[in-house]
């Protein structure tokens, strides 16, 4: 039996209040949403569907690490596998749901109005969130089915999961779970951004244009129906404009989180540098800010969840 380190407990703790955040956070963007059925449109279903990952990496996955840390060497093999399957799981789930509510945006830019009215909840929505949990449990087939090209027990006296992974499975992995998501993210981000800046938004302009001619040609459509139209476009193109910027953070941190563990999964898996246990412990304490850090720009960028919240509150 080995003694469980200060620097053990410390990590525990913190681990334990981005638990208690990531837990808190989410569980009121999911109220919100059951609660308010004004918000119940098709891109706040996804970033309530986000938060339910989030939520359930909070319950699920941060008190196996939480556990798994001060637990003896002996306990190594039994938390490994729960805990490696929750990781994959989870984390492929919710970095697919930000790609999704990338393509999601991109697509209402890229076809108008007219897809957003056109779209319905199980084609768009649905589907896509069914596709990222299906994808997640192909990644884990492998620890369950053929856990010996997965795992590498040779250093047992180690007690760290990380450590047990191989080093090509657990780059694949780290590949399929923050890499490739996160690039088609910003690929994304920067067609979006090119739409919102290039011109693109003539096309609204134009629909503005022929809004205004054929009130002209037609005596029953007056002036200030044409500036309420006007104003419509206006507000819609602001609405876009935030939903971008908020996308845009979403995927900085997205990046911010998850870099130290892609990075470590590298430099420690194929032993380009010594392997240091704090240097672990601290890239899973970022990486997983992530969960907690989601519903926070929520709260402070989608305008629907904040009069959701208020509802929630009794602020109004």
């Amino acid at each position: 039996m080995e003694t469980i380190s200060t620097y053990q407990i410390v990590f525990s703790c913190l681990y334990a209040i981005t638990l208690i955040l990531t837990i808190f956070g989410n569980f009121l963007v999911m109220l919100a949403f059951a609660v308010d059925t004004r918000i119940r449109t098709p891109s706040n279903f996804l970033l309530a569907s986000l938060s339910f990952t989030d939520f359930l990496i909070g319950v699920v996955y941060n008190p196996q690490f939480i556990a798994f840390d001060l637990s003896q060497p002996f306990l190594v093999h039994k938390w490994c596998f729960l805990w490696q399957i929750s990781t994959v799981v989870l984390c492929t789930v919710s970095s697919f749901h930000l790609v999704i509510i990338a393509i999601y945006g991109y697509l209402i830019l890229q076809k108008g109005i007219r897809y957003t009215l056109k779209t319905n909840l199980k084609g768009t929505v649905l589907f896509p969130i069914s596709v990222a949990w299906l994808t997640a449990i192909v990644l884990v087939c492998p620890h369950v089915f053929s856990p010996d090209i997965v795992y590498d027990y040779t250093n047992s006296s180690d007690n760290n999961c990380g450590r047990h992974l191989k080093p090509v499975f657990a780059l694949v992995v780290n590949l399929s779970v923050i890499v490739v998501p996160g690039l088609v993210m910003v690929i994304l981000y920067g067609l979006i951004y090119k739409i919102l800046t290039t011109g693109e938004w003539t096309k609204v302009q134009e629909t503005q244009t022929d809004v205004e001619q054929s009130c002209r040609m037609n005596s029953s459509c007056s002036t200030s129906e044409v500036k309420e139209d006007l104003t419509i476009d206006e507000k819609r193109i602001q609405k876009h404009n935030r939903a971008a910027k908020t996308l845009e953070i979403l995927i900085a941190i997205f990046w911010i989180c998850w870099t130290p563990t892609l990075t470590l999964a590298v430099v420690f898996g194929f032993d380009i540098l010594f392997y240091s246990d704090s240097a672990f412990r601290i890239a899973l304490l970022i990486g997983n800010l992530n969960s907690a850090l989601n519903p926070i720009v929520y709260a402070n960028r989608n305008p629907d969840f904040q009069e959701a919240l208020k509802l929630i509150f009794g602020f109004k």
